[in-house]
């Protein structure tokens, strides 16, 4: 007998074998079937509310359209603002196949943007993280990948267009390749968009030695052009059956990011009438790339156990060059001065990381332990330029060399258990940091070592059919970022900037959950959370020398209580409605710094 895939079975004559056999041809004739109706069924994508996260599966079904960041706007609990995710009205730490992505909100942004809907498999909302996850940050969003079922090719092409007040362009391309021993996929996309924001912004000065009292009123107008590239990559190697191998690699190079600033300020005096006028004339072309590569082993160990080792490298590199030009002038229109001055900018860092996991059961338990090391090594620095008639004139004072260092070393350990109607999990996790920001130029040293505990609880009653009550308890560190440590001043006209700090903080924060479901699409949760020195860009304003800066700060407190309410429902079979609200009501505490009131 002799079969192939699309012809029909071919059968040779009785044969008595009792001896090699050759020159048997057997001919293959080719089957053709005429199917008579094709359906084409889509899924529906459902919720799934676990003991620590709810899961939105999505892979193909209707949710799955577009990019992946048109899914995270679809799913349950999540809100963008101002192009920023965020989970219960604070900003998510994004995760890829349970790999943190170090990017700033607009770089994620373009990232996902290039990343079509189809390769996504679920995103899971993780409010208060177990401990298997870093400590540091707020809610989790892990966006899991999906694979390519069937051995073979498979390859897409998508471009979209978006047309507000400027047009943004994408176009992206995925591949999928698999055989029995390797498991392909890249993708690739290509940006272009252009921006505009305006801005308009009363300040009013108090009277100081040097100045009488007066109101000043701005435009603030930006136009924004960049093209970005993306490429992301995943290989999976089947080693054996109990053992695999996967690389990952992520760039994302954007070789062009101009910002055209323009803004008009009238100063007025005590009595209300015009006293002058500044115009502010500014221009920012910014070239960044980041890169990502990642290696990821597991092993089957049978009994339940499982090991996984994960090692990655992350390399950013930020180069920028600001010029600040700007005219004061009477309301008669006669000149009074003209400044002029230009920064260049630059920042590269390094991100070494690398983990090893263990989970197996221990009778109706299951625990999971695992250590992790995470290594940064950033330097930045800026020149500040001054333009004079005849030349330009360095200014060693508002320039700066700043050089960042942060090593973690975290071990963690956590238990579960699933039974009738109840699931519970708890976990610790240990993290000791050992941080050092040197402002050379400045002469500002900020040197922190601490060990901090960082306990979980979860518990998940499922009462019926119908309803399921949930509690969970987390404590969460947030550590500055360098970009916030960096004392780098970026202008917005010469009497406003916004400026890093080097002596900010980590904050600590305690949240308490507890969540009602019922009939699997309707859910109510209650937050209670109590930060410690969270991190904060605060306004300060500067009364003897007409400057308001914006700063990085850490805050003495907030508290939030937050009352939040999910709904979904398929209004027909194509037609999905999702509703999220949130009423909260926050209260927080800070330092004036320059009136030493609270």
């Amino acid at each position: 007998k002799a079969t192939f895939v699309g012809f029909k079975d071919a059968y040779s004559d009785i044969l008595v074998v009792d001896k090699s056999i050759s020159g048997l041809v057997l001919t293959l004739r080719e089957s053709t079937e005429v199917l008579d109706e094709i359906h084409v069924m889509a899924k529906r994508p459902t919720i799934q509310q676990q003991v620590d996260r709810l899961v939105f599966n999505v892979e193909n079904t209707i949710a799955a359209t577009g990019n992946t960041y048109d899914i995270l706007r679809r799913t349950p609990s999540v809100m963008v603002v101002n192009d920023e995710i965020k989970v219960r009205n604070q900003p998510a730490v994004i995760y890829i196949n349970d790999r943190k992505v170090y990017l700033t909100a607009q770089e994620l942004k373009q990232l996902l943007e290039g990343f079509s809907g189809e390769n996504v498999k679920s995103v899971e909302v993780i409010t208060n993280p177990p401990a298997k996850y870093d400590a540091e940050g707020g809610s989790v969003i892990n966006i899991v990948t999906s694979k390519n079922p069937s051995i073979g090719y498979k390859g897409s092409l998508q471009a979209t267009s978006t047309q507000s007040i400027y047009g943004k362009n994408t176009l992206s391309t995925s591949h999928y390749y698999k055989t029995n021993g390797i498991n392909a996929f890249v993708n690739y996309s290509y940006n272009n968009e252009q921006n505009y924001k305006q801005d308009d912004s009363r300040i009013n000065y108090t009277g100081s030695a040097m100045f009488e009292p007066s109101s000043w009123y701005s435009d603030f107008k930006r136009d924004e052009k960049k093209t970005a590239h993306s490429v992301n990559a995943i290989i999976d190697f089947a080693l054996s059956e109990k053992n695999s191998l996967s690389f990952t690699t992520n760039a994302l190079l954007t070789p062009r990011k101009e910002n055209l600033i323009r803004s008009t300020t009238e100063i007025y005096g005590a009595d209300a009438v015009l006293d002058s006028i500044y115009w502010t004339n500014g221009f920012l072309d910014e070239e960044n790339l980041t890169y990502l590569a990642g290696l990821d082993y597991s092993q089957d160990m049978g009994e339940a156990s499982k090991l996984t080792a994960k090692a990655n490298f992350i390399y950013y590199d930020d180069e920028r060059r600001q010029d600040v030009s700007t005219s004061y002038v009477l309301p008669n229109g006669d000149n009074l001065t003209h400044n002029s001055f230009y920064t260049l900018p630059a920042q590269n860092s390094r991100i070494y990381t690398g983990q090893v996991d263990y989970t197996t059961a221990l009778g109706k338990w299951s625990v999971e332990t695992g250590i992790k090391y995470a290594g940064i090594n950033s330097e930045s620095k800026q020149d500040f330029m001054l333009n004079t008639p005849n030349n330009q004139k360095f200014d060693g004072i508002l320039s700066d060399n700043f050089k960042y260092t942060e090593n973690i070393y975290a071990a963690y350990l956590s238990t579960s258990r699933n039974w009738e109607k109840w699931s519970v999990q708890g976990g610790l996790r240990a993290e000791y940091t050992d941080a050092l920001g040197n402002s050379i130029t400045l002469g500002k040293v900020n040197s922190q070592k601490y060990l901090e505990l960082f306990p979980t609880f979860y518990a998940l009653n499922t009462i019926n059919d119908k309803h399921s009550l949930a509690l969970s308890y987390s404590r969460r560190i947030s550590r500055p970022r360098f970009q916030s440590l960096n004392p780098y001043r970026y202008y917005i006209n010469e009497n406003s900037y916004n400026q890093g700090n080097p002596f900010i903080t980590a904050g600590i924060y305690n949240k308490v959950k507890t969540t009602w479901t019922f009939m699997h699409n309707f859910s109510l949760s209650l937050y209670y959370d109590w930060n410690t020195n969270p991190e904060e860009l605060l306004p300060f304003q500067d009364n003897e020398n007409r400057v308001l800066r914006y700063e990085n700060t850490n805050m003495r407190f907030q508290e939030q209580f937050s009352l939040d309410a999910t709904y979904y429902e398929y209004l027909t079979d194509w037609w999905l409605h999702s509703s999220y609200t949130s009423l909260f009501t926050m209260k927080n505490r800070f330092i004036a710094e320059e009136s030493g009131m609270q």
